[in-house]
């Protein structure tokens, strides 16, 4: 019906279907093809009210991708030199495993279907511990079982991406439904001190370059990453551009030189925090990488200073991350006195009531950060300086950012969080309405600071 009423091109659609499919035998294929006809011939005889037909592809222009943040991610893993994936199907992060199953051999990789969670992100931790790139996906059911293992990769300073494709919970919850509930549980499931890094891609061409970098991420720090992507851009469909990989530059892990190797200290108290990691069958390389805590060179302790000691090196290292401003995006006046902030999927929403505010004369910005954990302070304050009023927006019941953003800034006391959970997306017309209500709302305030300085 859609191609019908919107001139969709017929033989692209017809192809599409045979294509996809074509294994299951021609009666199932005919049907399939029946059934398009059937749609046609009711778009003919229910024509829509005002014509619509898309333009055909003039001749000349740019080759475009039809693609989904699931495919995005697979591929940008591949591009990372991603070797090694174990995981588990389950919606909406299952398309992530099929398409490097399909595609990951050719790179010299493997993929394991592991028996569940908890072996699939076991296995990729050990390809870790084993000097390959390693990543596992899933959704938020899934990360509630492979927490533990995380905590082991967090204390053993081991590589590991992880993709969490957000779906509405707890439990089971809606799982073919986008929420962005599982920040609390990215940032803060882990027993002792740990910081693991949290990422969000704000769309399908997004993932691409967030998933690169939470590969450099992971091999730069020796850290669990995880990166945040929800249902809606995992699984939708988006014409983009191609990806340009020249402006990609990727990360490895800081191997131990010849003078580290002759006595190697695994964990050594660097001043940066970082320190060299080696892998089995490297010469004078040798060390005990397990969840029990250790000294420099390995080895178990149950010292309480030396605790301290790695404690504060796994935290340390972090420090320089915090200053990356390039992994936070501001639109608008720099100096607005209205300011949104929005993460993920929604940050395009976000974006849009930006623009419409603008353009009924609303001075207001947006910051949307990519980097959700640990917080950067600096960027947060710089963004707030200027701000009297503003919105935290976000689709889940707690408004988690706001939340986690609290706990380390200190917010104007009339930035509020607009938090919607459910399946039904927020529309850039509801964010429009409360940038409306904030500026009238600011209008007041010094209306009201007018008739006080009058009256004195």
């Amino acid at each position: 019906m859609l191609a019908g009423w919107f001139g969709i091109g017929r033989e692209s659609v017809v192809a599409g279907i045979r294509k996809k499919f074509g294994k299951k035998g021609a009666t199932v294929v005919e049907g399939n093809v029946r059934a398009f006809q059937a749609g046609l011939e009711f778009a003919e005889l229910h024509p829509v009210k005002e014509e619509r037909k898309m333009k055909a592809p003039q001749p000349g222009q740019k080759m475009k991708l039809l693609t989904d943040g699931n495919d995005m991610c697979a591929a940008a893993a591949l591009f990372a030199g991603c070797t090694f994936f174990g995981g588990y199907p389950i919606t909406p992060s299952t398309e992530i495993m099929q398409f490097l199953d399909r595609e990951i051999w050719k790179y010299g990789g493997t993929v394991l279907q592991a028996e569940d969670e908890i072996a699939g992100v076991g296995a990729a931790v050990g390809a870790s511990f084993a000097g390959k790139k390693a990543m596992t996906a899933t959704s938020g059911p899934g990360m509630s079982l492979k927490t533990e293992m995380l905590g082991l990769a967090s204390i053993a300073e081991l590589p590991l991406v992880c993709i969490n494709v957000q779906r509405g919970g707890p439990s089971t919850g809606m799982p073919t439904k986008a929420e962005q509930a599982d920040l609390f549980q990215a940032a803060f499931s882990a027993h002792g001190d740990c910081l693991r890094p949290v990422l969000a891609p704000t769309s399908v061409a997004d993932t691409f370059g967030i998933t690169v970098e939470a590969f450099n991420l992971a091999e730069y720090y020796q850290t669990p990453v995880i990166v945040l992507s929800d249902q809606d851009i995992a699984q939708r469909k988006e014409t983009i551009d191609p990806i340009d990989t020249a402006k990609c530059q990727l990360v490895e892990r800081r191997r131990p030189t010849e003078t580290e190797l002759a006595n190697f200290a695994r964990f050594k108290l660097s001043e940066s925090g970082i320190s060299p990691i080696s892998h089995p069958g490297m010469a004078g390389g040798n060390y005990l990488a397990s969840g029990i805590e250790h000294n420099e060179l390995g080895r178990p302790t149950a010292s309480g200073e030396m605790h301290a000691q790695m404690n504060e090196k796994r935290f340390r290292k972090f420090n320089s991350l915090k200053n990356r401003r390039d992994l936070f995006v501001v639109e608008g006046d720099p100096n607005a006195p209205i300011g949104l902030v929005s993460w993920g999927s929604v940050a395009g929403a976000a974006l849009e009531a930006l623009r419409l505010a603008q353009a009924e004369g609303l001075h207001a910005k947006l910051l949307v950060p990519k980097l959700l954990y640990p917080v950067a302070e600096q960027v947060y304050q710089d963004f707030f300086a200027s701000v009297r009023r503003g919105l935290f927006i976000e689709q889940s019941f707690q408004g988690q950012l706001y939340r986690l953003v609290r706990m380390y800034v200190d917010l104007p006391p009339q930035v509020k969080a607009f938090a919607k959970s459910g399946s039904n997306p927020i529309q850039p017309a509801e964010v429009l309405e409360r940038l409306r209500e904030l500026a009238v709302a600011l209008q007041n305030h010094a209306n009201s600071h007018q008739r006080e300085a009058v009256a004195d």
